[in-house]
């Protein structure tokens, strides 16, 4: 059975070591002193021992997550890095944990070219996955069929993203324009897919006229706050997996920079059990790692490079393990769908 844990660090706390030495200090004979600081060093690791708390979040017969909570604040890791990674170790090795996940902003700390023991979710993957469900959860604030919206893709840099978005869409929607500079590198595929699908493509390199009248953009990349400022409708939702310079437009254009993930009850709860946990790890984080931990045992042909197979895989396995949409996250906060 793989052991996948993510790892908590404690609550910060006030900070007592200065309080600690200066009893040590007060005894004035230097051998008592000596004894003191050493008990001290001696309880608190005791102390820090017994912290550690382990937790199921979700097991099978072949794959066991767990949560493990560490007697280290996240702060700690500025001086203590290489011995918190050490202790991390050792409980891995102790209980026989093959990977484990650490917050995102602590990425830096912990993973190299050569460590393959940590890694890091930012819930990115999930939001791109799941672009059909956050479609269908914007037309219905809209009042309207998946299959009736006007859509625009924004390109970015990726050639190969804008024909995967395009072939996740395509058995939805009847319309579609690209805004790309490369038309050229697509056309093939675009052909492919309307031979597939008989989806309506428009392919333009103008993104004010690409973007003008649309119900729903997704930007890749390319757009800057200034087309939001100029030509958009001003009712047209952004799904935004591109540049954040688009959140500073004057606009008053919904832009949905995120999404948060109802998790089943039995998960929740199990993550409330961790302090800290929900503090260092948002719900899509959660739910990213265990549908890409999950995808990875079962699924012993799927390649991760594959982003049209990774992202159909990883929707398919967020309904089946019972995960829903809670909420868009846009400029200020959670977006009301009601």
């Amino acid at each position: 059975m793989d052991r996948i844990a993510f790892i908590v660090f404690k609550e910060e706390e006030a900070d007592n070591d200065k309080t600690d030495n200066s009893k040590a200090r007060n005894f004035k004979p230097w051998f008592l002193r000596i004894l003191m600081q050493k008990i001290f060093r001696i309880v608190n690791k005791t102390k820090n021992s017994r912290e550690i708390k382990i937790v199921d979040l979700f097991d099978d017969e072949n794959i066991n997550i767990l949560s493990v909570l560490l007697p280290f604040e996240i702060k700690d890791l500025e001086k203590k890095a290489e011995t918190i990674k050490n202790k991390i170790s050792g409980i891995c090795s102790t209980n026989k944990i093959d990977k484990c996940i650490i917050p995102i902003g602590s990425a830096e700390k912990f993973i190299d070219e050569g460590n393959y023991l940590f890694q890091a979710f930012s819930g990115k993957i999930l939001f791109k996955s799941l672009l059909v469900l956050i479609i269908e959860e914007i037309c219905r604030r809209k009042e309207m069929m998946i299959n009736e919206a006007d859509i625009s893709i924004v390109h970015g840099n990726n050639a190969g993203e804008l024909i995967t978005f395009t072939r996740i869409l395509s058995p939805y929607i009847r319309y579609l324009t690209l805004v790309t500079g490369f038309s050229n590198e697509i056309e093939d595929e675009i052909d492919k897919l309307y031979a597939e699908s008989g989806l309506a493509i428009s392919i333009t390199s103008d993104i004010n006229r690409g973007i003008k009248n649309k119900d729903i953009v997704i930007n890749l990349g390319s757009m800057e706050r200034k087309n939001l400022d100029s030509k958009i409708n001003q009712n047209a939702w952004i799904i935004n997996y591109g540049s954040q310079d688009i959140n500073k437009s004057n606009s008053k254009n919904i832009i949905i920079n995120g999404i948060k993930i109802n998790l089943t009850e039995n998960i929740k709860r199990k993550t409330e059990d961790i302090k800290n946990m929900n503090l260092l790890y948002e719900s899509s984080h959660i739910a990213e790692a265990l549908i890409y931990y999950k995808l990875q045992k079962y699924e012993a042909g799927l390649s991760f490079q594959d982003d049209n197979e990774l992202y159909d895989n990883m929707a398919r396995e967020f309904i089946r393990m019972g995960f829903k949409i809670e909420g868009l996250i846009g400029r200020h906060g959670l977006v009301d769908l009601n």
